[in-house]
């Protein structure tokens, strides 16, 4: 992000919801710039990215595609409950689920051990006053 936040992140970062598969992408680097439309459960092989990063669109090698998967898993074996956290309550499935941002990112947040990507982008997107940080949202 060493030039700042490119206009798809910016967009991506400031909506009320996003995509789980979307921000398990962010968290392992990239940011998707089509919908998603991958298998059960796993991450789109098939759309388009830009590394955070550089701003470059580029396809994520096997490591990070493996990466966002294992994020995906986190979410599964978290102990946050996500039902009041998700923008339609019936529909959660193995393929995606939209919650809100900056649930998304408490929950990243909490993972262990914390990755450093996550806390670079949670920290720089807060700079930038794309999420807001309310206190009481980062204790619960």
């Amino acid at each position: 992000m060493s030039n700042g936040f490119f206009k798809e992140l910016k967009s991506m970062l400031k909506n009320e919801w996003i995509s789980l598969k979307d921000i398990c992408a962010l968290f392992a680097g990239f940011c998707p710039l089509e919908p998603y439309n991958g298998s059960y459960g796993g991450p789109d092989t098939e759309r388009r990215y830009k590394r955070i990063s550089d701003g470059k669109v580029v396809k994520p090698n096997k490591a990070d595609f493996s990466q966002m998967r294992d994020f995906a898993k986190k979410y599964e074996m978290s102990s946050f409950d996500m039902g009041p956290h998700l923008r339609h309550l019936n529909i959660s499935d193995g393929n995606d689920c939209e919650i809100s941002v900056r649930y998304a990112f408490k929950v990243g947040l909490g993972f262990r051990p914390l990755d450093k990507k996550i806390t670079a982008l949670y920290d720089a997107a807060s700079d930038e006053g794309l999420i807001l940080r309310r206190r009481t949202e980062l204790e619960d």
